[in-house]
């Protein structure tokens, strides 16, 4: 009995994988393929002219894309925080954003600041004047860093830098480190 349960498992086996499977209209060469499309050179013209409709909408996706990953992504090159009252600030290579006043006061302002983490010794001032609830506002901000050790007065953290800002008459003094992450 056993010896008819093994023939009839293997010949099931045997038989069932070897069937060849015969599939309908599959053309077998290049010319077969482009007959059975009905390939014209109106339809040709069409598809060529919709690739590159595609491919220039693709590009211009892109190109978006990485513009706003590229912002989002980027990482400022400097950090700088203090107390009393509590204030924080990211430096990028074209803007500072800054958390002033336990987050009172929150702005970004543009300018270049590619060269922050380089010197040993940084001062800029700058003024200008900005859009505010349809107001024209001025707004004046300026830093100072130095290569001088700092601790930062909550943490006790030893910093690289210390660092002194003034916005808008109102000056902050912190601990500023270069951002390694």
């Amino acid at each position: 009995m056993r010896n008819i349960c093994a023939i009839l498992l293997f010949s099931t086996f045997t038989f069932s994988c070897n069937q060849i499977k015969e599939e309908d209209n599959v053309p077998t060469s290049k010319v077969e393929m482009l007959t059975s499309l009905e390939e014209t050179e109106d339809t040709t013209n069409t598809i060529a002219t919709e690739t590159k409709t595609a491919v220039k909408e693709t590009e211009s996706v892109t190109t978006q894309s990485q513009e706003i990953t590229g912002r989002i992504a980027a990482k400022p090159l400097l950090i700088a925080r203090g107390f009393e009252p509590g204030w924080y600030a990211e430096f990028f290579s074209d803007r500072v954003k800054l958390q002033l006043d336990h987050g009172e006061i929150n702005t970004e302002i543009k300018y270049d600041f590619s060269n922050i983490d380089k010197d040993q010794s940084y001062k800029v001032s700058i003024s200008e004047v900005i859009k505010e609830n349809r107001k024209a506002v001025s707004q004046k901000f300026s830093v100072h860093i130095e290569m001088k050790e700092c601790e930062e007065e909550a943490s006790g953290q030893k910093r690289e830098r210390s660092i002194t800002l003034s916005y808008n008459s109102k000056t902050y003094s912190g601990c500023a480190t270069r951002n390694v992450n």
